[in-house]
């Protein structure tokens, strides 16, 4: 659930607007019955993050803000790692969850929860990986038809330049699979 607040200064002075996400199929103590819906939702307030334009930090809290709020602090830590590294970088998960938890102790409550960031990551980097062939495979296909006019020709006066405005693995590919993995944990 996204909900937009407008927060004031209590002598009104300054107001800003407030983007607050809100997870609803995470259970206490317990993880969310697939990561594809964990990561959509980090996807979703990053890119709500980055379209404001604002530099600051993102807040995140669960009920404790230990268990959910560490594993979903973890993950996004990580797939920020991913994007800034590549898919074939190197990342410790058990070395960032104590990085973490150094910030504040219990991060990661439960045995469930440290299993889930090594699932999210593993869904994250596959679903990223298939992406990427996806898209080298439309890219060399692509090469096969120079004639046609793509999103960003814009020396013709006829709508057919403005007809792919998404990469075609897009069209293809959903952002991140919905997964029952259940039977893992």
């Amino acid at each position: 659930t996204l909900r937009e607040l407008m927060v004031s200064a209590a002598d009104g002075t300054e107001e800003r607007k407030v983007h607050h996400y809100h997870f609803q199929g995470w259970p206490d103590h317990g993880v969310p019955n697939d990561p594809g819906s964990v990561l959509n939702f980090v996807h979703d307030v990053n890119a709500c993050h980055e379209s404001t334009g604002f530099i600051g930090p993102v807040v995140v809290h669960c009920s404790a803000g230990i268990g959910r709020t560490g594993t979903f602090i973890v993950i996004h830590i990580l797939l920020n790692y991913i994007n800034s590294n590549g898919v074939d970088c190197e990342i410790d998960i058990q070395r960032t969850i104590q990085m973490v938890r150094a910030q504040r102790s219990g991060m990661v409550r439960t045995e469930a929860q440290y299993k889930f960031v090594y699932l999210a990551v593993q869904h994250y980097i596959q679903t990223l990986s298939q992406r990427i062939a996806a898209e080298q495979k439309c890219l060399l296909a692509g090469r096969e038809y120079t004639n046609i006019r793509y999103c960003n020709d814009t020396s013709s006066s006829t709508p057919t330049g403005t007809l792919l405005r998404k990469s075609p693995v897009d069209l293809v590919l959903p952002r991140f699979p919905v997964t029952d993995y259940d039977s893992f944990l």
